[in-house]
């Protein structure tokens, strides 16, 4: 299994908190090949996509270089942003991958949709229950800094956004565009050194049935 973590080249801390991800994983995922790759940047992005909310130059730039991760999968493959890294081994996530899956999300939630905002989506992550299919409570990813996605799920999210175009990156992997399952509980972190490389703009601008 390849795992590909995301790197802002041009920013140390981004590739200080890469140096941590690499660590961790060579202690809990020994057998997962990293590779280094480099992000878009908006001085280095290439494609001219549809915007569906108001998004900043970093938050088109992230999607691009998901895309671009996305174009390279021929296989079940770990996506990490350059932050997220394991926890512990809580599962052998290279024996659940499999093309059975389109997406299964792997790190806690970084924010939460509007209708969650009493705290439901982080204690959802803290179950104990295993593989489950992610069951209608919120359609997007609530952060997309680790989560597996087979070359079904990359084919249906590259022909998603050269289509109909994109909403930020999280809210762009979504249900029924592709059908995610959860491991719970969530055992990759992210927010290293506690800063994000991305400048963002607010949800209230996307229609609320997109993300629940």
């Amino acid at each position: 299994m390849k795992a590909y973590v995301i790197v802002l080249e041009t920013d140390p801390r981004a590739i200080r908190a890469y140096e941590y991800v690499k660590l961790k994983m060579s202690l809990c995922y020994p057998e997962i090949e990293l590779i280094r790759f480099e992000a878009t940047t908006p001085q280095t992005r290439k494609y001219n996509f549809k915007a569906r909310q108001l998004l900043t130059e970093t938050e088109k730039a992230v999607i691009e270089s998901h895309y671009n991760v996305w174009k390279c999968i021929d296989e079940p493959t770990l996506i990490l942003e350059h932050d997220a890294a394991p926890i512990n081994r809580s599962y052998d996530i290279v024996e659940l991958a499999s093309e059975e899956f389109d997406v299964i999300e792997l790190s806690h939630p970084v924010w939460t949709p509007p209708a969650y905002n009493d705290g439901s989506p982080f204690e959802y992550y803290k179950k104990n229950d295993g593989l489950v299919r992610r069951d209608g409570k919120w359609k997007c990813l609530l952060g997309a800094g680790a989560y597996i996605m087979s070359k079904n799920g990359a084919t249906k999210m590259m022909k998603e956004i050269e289509t109909n175009g994109a909403f930020s990156l999280d809210v762009s992997i979504r249900q029924p565009v592709v059908e995610i399952y959860d491991l719970l509980p969530a055992f990759f972190m992210q927010s290293f050194e506690n800063y994000s490389t991305v400048e963002h703009t607010k949800y209230n601008n996307i229609p609320i049935e997109i993300m629940q």
